[in-house]
C-alpha cells in the first residue's frame, strides 16, 4: 500500500501578534510602529521566578497608569501608526478601568491584545473582550501538575493556579477566541526544567485547539534561578521534539531555532514598550531606555536617531548572528535580551542558539 504524503505547511498565527509581511521593514524605514505596549499596573498576585520585572523578591509596589494618561498614550501610539495594543502588567485584569481602556483600543481602531495570568477571568469579561476584538495570551506552564504551575507562578503549593487557568481557558473557548483563522487565543508557556517533561502534552493540547503556542526560552536576569534554565542541547532537542510533533500529527512546518516555538520574536522591528513609569524600551527584557512619556510624546521617542540605530537590528547583528541565514531568510535575530544580559551589547551574539553555534 502507498504511503500518505502529508503536506506541510506554515503553522497558524496568533491575531495581533504576528505582523504582515513587510511591516518589519515599513516601521524601519518610516520610524512608525504596527504594535506597541503599555504596563498599566505593578500589581499582580503571582512571583514568577523567571518574570521581566524580578517581582520574585515578594515586593508589590502600588505604581499603576492613570486612565486618562493611559488612554492619551494609546491615542498616540495610533498616531504612530500602531494596529494593535498590548496590555501588559502586573495583572491586567487588575486594572480598575480595564473595560475602558479596551474599549478605547477598540475605538481608535486598534486591536487589543492582552496578556494575563488567567487567575481573574469571569464570562462577563471574556464576552466583553470577545466583542472588542481583543486577542488574549494567557500563561499556562504545565499540562495537568498543578504543583508545577504553582511553583512556575511561585506561589506555595496548594494554590490551584491550573485549576483557575483551566477554567479561565474553558471561559475564552466558549466565547469563541479559538473559533476564528488566525486564532485569537494563546497559551504563553516558558519553557524551564521544571516544567520540560509537561510541554509535548501542553503543546498538543494547543494545537488540537486551535489555540497559538506562545512557547519560549526563559529570558535569563541576574536574579533568574539558574537551575531553571535549559542548557542549548537541552532546549534544542526539547524544540526538535515539537517540530516532530507539528510534522507527524498535525501537518505544521517551521525551522526550529530559539528563543520562541514556530515563531520569531520582533518587538525590535515593530514595538516599543512602555513601563508603569512611563519610560519607554525596545522590548520588555530589555532595561535601555529611549524616552519617557512623562517628557516627550511617542512620536519624539520613535523618531529619535538613537531610537531608530537600535531598531536596525538586521544591519548591525555582530559575530555568529550576522552569519547566520536565519535573519535574513526567517527574520530571527534571536532575543536582543539575552544578549545585553550576557554582553552589556543589544547587537551581540544570540548566547542560548544552536543554529549560529561554531
Amino acid at each position: 500500500m502507498e504511503q500518505k504524503t502529508i503536506r506541510l505547511r506554515k503553522p497558524p498565527e496568533l491575531s495581533g501578534w504576528t505582523s504582515p509581511k513587510g511591516m518589519a521593514e515599513s516601521c524601519r524605514k518610516e520610524s512608525t510602529l504596527y504594535r506597541f505596549s503599555l504596563e498599566l499596573l505593578d500589581e499582580c498576585g503571582n512571583r514568577c521566578p523567571y518574570c521581566y520585572r524580578g517581582s520574585q523578591d515578594g515586593k508589590t509596589t502600588a505604581r499603576i497608569v492613570r486612565l486618562e494618561r493611559a488612554k492619551e498614550i494609546i491615542s498616540q501610539a495610533a498616531d504612530c501608526g500602531a494596529k494593535v495594543i498590548t496590555l501588559n502588567g502586573g495583572e491586567v485584569m487588575l486594572y480598575p478601568q480595564v473595560e475602558e481602556i479596551v474599549s478605547h483600543v477598540n475605538e481608535k481602531g486598534m486591536q487589543p491584545l492582552i496578556f494575563t495570568s488567567g487567575t481573574e477571568m469571569n464570562d462577563g469579561m471574556a464576552a466583553f473582550l470577545y466583542e472588542k476584538g481583543a486577542s488574549l495570551i494567557v500563561k499556562r506552564n504545565s499540562y495537568d501538575d498543578n504543583g508545577i504551575q504553582d511553583r512556575m507562578f511561585g506561589l506555595p503549593a496548594g494554590s490551584d493556579s491550573l485549576l483557575k487557568i483551566e477554567k479561565t481557558l474553558a471561559l475564552l473557548i466558549d466565547a469563541g477566541f479559538n473559533k476564528s483563522e488566525p486564532t485569537r487565543l494563546a497559551i504563553e508557556t516558558v519553557m524551564s526544567s521544571i516544567n520540560l517533561p509537561q510541554i509535548p502534552s501542553l503543546f498538543r493540547f494547543a494545537r488540537q485547539n486551535n489555540i497559538y503556542p506562545f512557547f519560549e526560552l526563559i529570558t535569563p536576569k541576574a536574579y533568574t534561578d539558574k537551575k531553571l534554565l535549559l542548557g542549548i542541547n537541552e532546549a534544542r532537542k526539547a524544540f526538535e521534539r515539537l517540530l516532530k510533533i507539528d510534522r507527524e500529527e498535525f501537518g505544521f512546518n517551521w525551522v526550529p531555532h530559539p528563543p520562541m516555538v514556530a515563531a520569531t520574536c520582533n518587538y525590535f522591528d515593530v514595538a516599543l514598550y512602555a513601563k508603569t513609569d512611563l519610560r519607554v524600551q525596545l522590548c520588555p527584557g530589555t532595561p535601555i531606555v529611549v524616552g519617557d512619556l512623562a517628557r516627550e510624546s511617542l512620536a519624539q521617542i520613535v523618531k529619535k536617531k538613537a531610537t531608530r540605530r537600535l531598531r536596525d537590528i538586521r544591519g548591525r547583528l555582530m559575530g555568529k548572528c550576522s552569519l547566520c541565514s536565519h535573519h535574513i531568510d526567517l527574520g530571527c535575530y534571536g532575543c536582543r535580551a539575552h544578549a545585553f544580559e550576557k554582553t552589556g551589547d543589544h547587537f551581540a551574539p544570540y548566547p542560548a542558539c544552536w543554529q549560529n553555534k561554531m
